[in-house]
């Protein structure tokens, strides 16, 4: 997985900044983030939910991973996000200050699963 940020510590010369992340180019989401609404702090409250803290980049991987969880799991990709129903993110339609621009569906195909019988191996 892949997250292309521009992010240096100072996310706030240019207001509103896209962010592109991809998974073994199957999948890619857009996010867009107006950092005079979505600021530092709230970015620290937000990353001191989790124990780890993750920094900017850590997190938008993990936006990307729930988007990607929910896109196989139930096949609505963002609405978790975008309603706000997800702990430890804020809203994802653009009141918090986020929008999800787009995001492609982790296409999961149950016919490409592999089968094959364990010979040889003990039970």
């Amino acid at each position: 997985m892949t997250a292309k940020s521009d992010y240096q510590g100072n996310r706030r010369e240019a207001v509103k900044k896209r962010y592109h992340l991809t998974y073994a180019s199957a999948a890619e989401m857009v996010l867009e983030i107006d950092h005079a609404v979505f600021t530092d702090a709230q970015f620290k409250e937000c990353s001191d939910f989790w124990a780890d803290k993750p920094n900017f980049d850590e997190w938008l991987k993990m936006v990307y991973l729930i988007a990607l969880r929910e896109s196989i799991a139930s096949w609505s990709g963002t609405r978790s996000l975008r309603e706000g129903r997800e702990e430890g993110f804020p809203k994802m339609d653009g009141s918090a200050g986020i929008a999800i621009i787009s995001f492609d569906d982790f296409e999961f195909d149950d016919f490409e699963i592999d089968l094959r019988e364990a010979t040889g191996e003990k039970a």
